[in-house]
């Protein structure tokens, strides 16, 4: 199933379409966004310098990055020792974000409320799993305008 909305921004004045695909409910739904002005990558550009999923997945470790996107699941495990990973989604896919115990304890309000956040960070890459350790975010959330996706929380 696939329904569309449409929404002005009161900040930027442009239109925004979010698209979303429901799943069933073992598998976790994806968030889209897009700006209908013919170019999907302006939402996320607007956050100066930010690097899309595809080009953090390419990143060589310990390289220093900016990234942004909606935010869509947020974990904190027992086992975590205070550590949250935050997924973040852009128009080109997924960013694994770390956020250690002490920019958790700063910037909590931040973490858990931002629907769209921006994140400075450095890659961690082992393998083929790339990470962007968090060492300052950024409430991009009010580029959203009055659209309201939902991440899927602490589960």
């Amino acid at each position: 199933m696939k329904r569309s909305t449409m929404a002005r921004s009161p900040t930027s004045g442009l239109r925004i379409a979010r698209s979303v695909r429901v799943m069933p409910p073992n598998m976790s739904s994806t968030l889209t966004s897009a700006i209908t002005d013919g170019r999907p990558d302006t939402l996320m550009a607007g956050f100066g310098g930010s690097l899309s999923a595809a080009e953090i997945a390419i990143c060589p470790d310990r390289k220093l990055a900016r990234a942004a996107g909606i935010v869509t699941c947020r974990q904190r495990p027992g086992t975590a020792k205070g550590t949250m990973f935050i997924t973040l989604e852009d128009e080109t896919g997924w960013i694994n974000v770390v956020v250690r115990p002490e920019l958790l304890e700063t910037e909590r309000q931040i973490l858990l409320g931002a629907c769209l956040l921006g994140v400075y960070g450095q890659i961690t890459r082992q393998g083929s799993v790339v990470h962007l350790q968090a060492k300052r975010v950024v409430d991009r959330s009010a580029q959203l305008g009055r659209l309201a996706p939902q991440s899927r929380d602490f589960h």
